[in-house]
């Protein structure tokens, strides 16, 4: 039966030539392999550097899915479109998991900590941060506190000094991974390797945040250790607070960036504005 003399309309996939076939195997093949070596590291970091099991789990559980999704495509009979649809989509995975895993690494964490450290020294007398970042225990800001403070640190006294010190961190992260989402945006269209790192390592910082806000309510024992504890103990800002704002502030940014500056070029494009010529302007 013909199917396109029933239906017109409906698009008929013509099969593979073997040549074709071949190319595009080598695409997916590629990927593939991105996609394991990215797995593999993933796990080396999540091995060697403390991070929120959800988190390791998550991450985990989606690189092996893809892994494994790209191993059975090889058997399968599919259009050459879908193939390399696909094959895109693994690739992409990998890259974000590559940006993940220079998270995992250390990256992350230093930014993390250098929050702390920075506030610190900013609000405190004689504070001394270190920061130590260690496998296995991951990331710790160490500071001395006898309770005198800076010019700025006076303005909000030792408890308010205290809690800022405990949201810095977090500050840092989500200001970092903001970041990482506006030069995403600006390199989109030019560098899809490069953007796909970015975030990736973008998505883990604040994705790692939330969870660490959402451990918060799993602890039997008050820990003025714990970032979001201690800014609810010092501040009084429940945890609740800190995780709706780091979920919140990047998507705003991001649903900007995406939707609403293109719209805002547009309209600048379309008045008409005078261009100023260059150097290499003709004459």
């Amino acid at each position: 039966m013909n199917v396109a003399a029933i239906s017109p309309q409906c698009p008929v996939i013509a099969p593979i030539k073997p040549a074709i076939n071949h190319r595009v195997r080598d695409v997916a093949l590629r990927a593939l392999a991105e996609g394991a070596l990215a797995l593999t590291l993933n796990f080396a970091m999540i091995t060697f550097f403390a991070m929120p099991v959800s988190v390791a789990l998550l991450n985990s559980w989606l690189m092996v899915h893809l892994v494994i999704w790209g191993y059975k495509s090889f058997s399968k009979t599919i259009s050459k479109r879908e193939y390399l649809e696909k094959s895109k989509e693994l690739q992409t995975a990998s890259r974000m998991s590559w940006g993940s895993a220079a998270s995992n690494a250390g990256c992350g964490i230093a930014l993390h900590e250098a929050g702390h450290a920075t506030a610190a020294w900013v609000l405190l007398k004689g504070s001394h941060p270190k920061i130590f970042i260690r496998p296995f225990r991951g990331g710790m800001t160490t500071f001395q506190m006898d309770g005198r403070l800076t010019k700025v640190g006076k303005l909000f006294g030792l408890s308010g000094s205290l809690a800022i010190i405990a949201a810095a961190g977090m500050a840092a992260s989500v200001i970092t991974s903001m970041g990482q989402l506006a030069f995403y945006e600006k390199i989109r269209d030019s560098y899809p390797v490069i953007k796909d790192i970015v975030l990736g390592h973008a998505l883990t910082q604040l994705v790692t945040e939330v969870f660490y806000g959402i451990s918060t309510f799993a602890l039997k024992v008050k820990s003025p250790g714990h970032d979001f504890q201690a800014l609810w103990l010092c501040g009084g800002i429940h945890p609740l607070v800190p995780i709706s704002l780091i979920i919140a502030l990047p998507t705003i940014e991001f649903l900007a960036l995406r939707y609403l500056l293109p719209h805002i070029k547009k309209v600048t494009t379309a008045s008409g504005a005078p261009s100023v010529p260059g150097l290499l302007s003709p004459v």
